[in-house]
This record gives structure tokens, C-alpha cells and sequence, in this order.
């Protein structure tokens, strides 16, 4: 039972937090960024997905952007909103510019 309240309060502050929010997640094709864009997408959250290759100058629009491409530096600073959540899951060194993006966001997670 423990477990599967703190699985529903979980689920209602993730979805009371973005569900306002139009996130964009880089990567959308993989593994990871696909499974993350639906469960963006089913949390109420309106989700674009983009590709390597995609124009990622519209990433500026979005309150919330998910890289998991894995290619090193892929979103810089011009590329975010100020005061977006920017959670950055490429592995191994990380898709985001950390020293451009840091001063922009609002929240940045650095690379798990």
C-alpha cells in the first residue's frame, strides 16, 4: 500500500506541476526520449518531439525541455526560454551547454 500512495501523490505533483506546460523533447526517436515524451504526454503535459536534424531554434518556446540524444553540447543558451525547466539525460557527457543554459533556466538537471 506504501508503495502505491507514494506512487499516486508522486503522479499528482508531477501532473499539477507541468501539466500547464508545452515541453519539447530532443531525442524522441530513441529509447529514451520516446518513453519520456509519453509519459509526458499522458501526465496532461503537451509534448512536440524532435529529432537530431530538427530545427531546434523552436525549442525556445517551451517551458520544458528533455535531451536524450547523447550529443555533447546540442542545446546551447539561445535555445532555451528563460525560466524553463531543462532536465538534460544524454549520456554519457550530457546534451546541454551547462555554462550557457545555467544562467537561462529556471531548473537544470545536470547528466544523471
Amino acid at each position: 500500500m506504501g508503495r502505491t500512495y507514494a506512487r499516486m501523490k508522486r503522479d499528482f505533483w508531477v501532473g499539477s506541476a507541468i501539466g500547464w506546460a508545452l515541453g519539447g523533447v530532443v531525442g524522441a526517436g530513441g529509447m529514451i526520449g520516446s518513453r519520456i515524451s509519453d509519459w509526458l504526454s499522458q501526465r496532461a503535459l503537451s509534448v512536440e518531439r524532435f529529432d537530431l536534424g530538427s530545427d531546434l531554434s523552436a525549442l525556445a518556446n517551451f517551458d520544458m525541455v528533455v535531451s536524450a540524444t547523447g550529443q555533447p553540447s546540442l542545446i546551447s543558451g539561445e535555445m532555451v526560454k528563460e525560466g524553463a525547466i531543462v532536465i538534460d539525460l544524454g549520456y554519457p557527457s550530457g546534451d546541454v551547454d551547462f555554462e550557457q543554459v545555467r544562467p537561462k533556466a529556471g531548473l537544470l538537471t545536470p547528466v544523471p
